[in-house]
């Protein structure tokens, strides 16, 4: 596949279109009792097109000019939303995105106000134009693709993340199938959402963190799906009921199943004497669960009797740093680096802080500036580094486990898990 010129991610994707045509990317319905709706590869191409378009001209004609920022203030539930916000990208704006989750629009303003961005787009139908391709527009690595929101947590209200193009290419390159397409299988890998398509991590391909601080960004996966050849199908919600999981399966060839641990954990009690559903659940490529650690009972329960779960590390500003990999081998369940990722482990130096930490040696997840995933560089400490403050004891070489993770509602920043 030849390089593109443009460093913007989205050129990187317009080789995959151009290659995968008739294949479904995104399958949605109105409702469970609506027939599916189905966008190819090539829908895509031409959607974003004619929107890039668009925009370009109602953006420019408003007095912006590229490398602005564009707040989209989206649903989240429309094949359209996510069309519009890489249309807004490729004319060459950085979008800065919203969904429902954000249902005051005092705090959108605020948020658009911190970021300086220049106009807003709020969720209506425009008309298609006639455009023969996407036009991407120049964009250097280090440019800001994408400004989203961490939870607020910390400080009582959400914060602005810059993402750089380079950072969301590495994304769509390498983590998104270091974590989410674990093994060989035939055929195409469907996968479904998870929340809100107007999340970074709908955008951009999913985000699984183990932690609860990061649980914003834990979305369906979309311009990374893309370009990693995958189909997207929509669930009626976060928390689909086991029914919904199997039709899915049957139905759309859901394979790549993503979604949150307690929501998992309903799926693997529902296995337990009813073989349809454990059978469903053993024949997918991978499940993928996410937002907080697996219940210890059924995740036992789940490789006992042969689901090929797995789990995920990573943050807000870092996207998946390190993954769990198939297999029933109790190494198998432990942590290692995506390969490519710059992530590294510094030695933590303990202090006596009453959390409970017993004196094994432990180590600190950092990444170092410079490299297509570092985070935006006004993240970085006075060493140079960007410290998650996420602890981990090395079990075997190379394989870790999680001690103790970043929390909002402790002092010191560290809760243990």
């Amino acid at each position: 596949m030849p390089l593109p010129t443009s460093k913007h991610f989205l050129s990187f994707l317009v080789l995959v279109l151009e290659e995968r045509h008739q294949q479904a990317v995104f399958k949605s319905r109105k409702d469970r009792s609506s027939p599916w709706k189905v966008a190819t590869f090539n829908d895509l191409t031409r959607h974003v097109g004619w929107s890039s378009a668009h925009w370009q001209q109602t953006l420019t004609a408003a007095g912006l000019v590229q490398k602005d920022i564009v707040g989209l203030w989206l649903t989240g539930r429309k094949y359209d939303d996510v069309v519009n916000i890489m249309a807004v990208s490729a004319a060459g704006f950085v979008p800065q995105l919203f969904s429902v989750v954000f249902p005051n629009p005092e705090v959108i303003w605020d948020l658009l106000s911190a970021s300086g961005a220049k106009a807003l787009i709020f969720d209506t139908q425009f008309s298609a134009q006639s455009a023969p391709r996407i036009n991407i527009a120049p964009a250097a690595a280090e440019d800001n693709a994408l400004i989203v929101h961490c939870s607020g947590t910390t400080s009582g209200s959400p914060w602005l993340i810059l993402l750089h193009h380079a950072w969301v290419f590495a994304m769509m390159d390498f983590k998104f199938t270091g974590a989410l397409k674990l093994g060989e299988f035939e055929g195409t890998d469907v996968t479904n959402t998870i929340r809100s398509l107007a999340h970074v991590g709908s955008f951009m391909g999913k985000f699984f963190p183990m932690l609860p601080y990061t649980s914003i960004i834990l979305c369906s996966a979309f311009v990374s799906a893309v370009y990693a050849g995958f189909t997207t199908v929509q669930t009626s919600s976060m928390g689909m009921p086991t029914d919904e999981l199997i039709e899915l399966t049957n139905t759309c060839g859901l394979n790549c199943v993503a979604m949150y641990a307690p929501f998992l954990s309903v799926h693997i009690k529902a296995t337990q004497g009813n073989p349809t559903v454990l059978s469903a659940l053993r024949n997918c490529h991978q499940i993928l669960h996410t937002g907080v650690s697996l219940n210890a009972e059924d995740e036992n329960w789940a490789y006992d009797h042969g689901l090929p779960i797995t789990s995920m590390y990573g943050t807000s500003e870092t996207a998946p740093l390190m993954t769990s990999v198939l297999g029933r081998n109790p190494v198998d369940r432990l942590l290692r680096f995506i390969p490519g990722c710059s992530a590294k482990m510094v030695e933590y130096i303990s202090r006596d802080d009453g959390t409970g930490v017993d004196a094994a040696r432990l180590w600190e997840v950092v990444l170092p500036p410079g490299q297509n995933d570092s985070p935006h560089p006004s993240l970085f400490g006075e060493d140079n580094l960007y410290h998650t403050g996420d602890i981990f004891e090395e079990v075997q070489t190379g394989l870790y486990a999680l001690k103790r993770a970043r929390c909002a509602n402790s002092e010191n920043g560290l809760t243990k898990l």
